[in-house]
């Protein structure tokens, strides 16, 4: 029986991990789940993934050059409206705290998988529901509690 999460952000390694990135996602699109394999299709990338290594529930990496930069915009933008430097203060440490516990709260599935060359390739996906913020709210875990349960069903079909 296959199963179909329509709304799945796809990701790769260098995305994930990179210091400077705007866009969290690199491609969104749909993700299937059938018989221990996994298919992605979506508007600029596809991959098939059958031969599963493992399947990891993983952190994003901060994206420190963005705060950096959103901070600056902020500091030059209420710094020439003539905001004072108390207020300015507390709205940056309140702006990148909620930032901070977002980016940490924010998870990705890492799928390790052969290609059809033979090679380990990593994807990362999440769920891109409710513009985004459904993996915050538990939909990334269910996703990979799916696919988890995927291989579970195909490890046990092989015994």
């Amino acid at each position: 029986m296959e199963q179909e999460f329509p709304k799945t952000f796809y990701a790769t390694k260098e995305r994930v991990q990179s210091f400077t990135k705007f866009l969290i996602f690199d491609d969104r699109g749909t993700l299937w789940l059938s018989a221990g394999k996994l298919r992605f299709g979506g508007k600029k990338s596809s991959l098939e993934m059958g031969d599963v290594i493992s399947v990891d529930l993983v952190s994003q990496r901060m994206n420190w050059v963005t705060y950096l930069i959103v901070n600056l915009i902020a500091i030059i933008f209420v710094g020439l409206n003539g905001t004072e430097f108390v207020q300015l203060l507390a709205l940056l440490i309140v702006g990148n705290a909620a930032g901070i516990l977002i980016g940490k709260s924010t998870k990705w599935i890492l799928v390790r998988f052969r290609n059809r060359s033979g090679q380990l390739s990593e994807a990362y996906f999440a769920d891109a529901r409710i513009f985004g913020w459904g993996g915050l709210l538990g939909g990334t875990r269910e996703l990979f509690e799916a696919i988890k349960e995927n291989q579970r069903k195909t490890l046990k079909g092989s015994e």
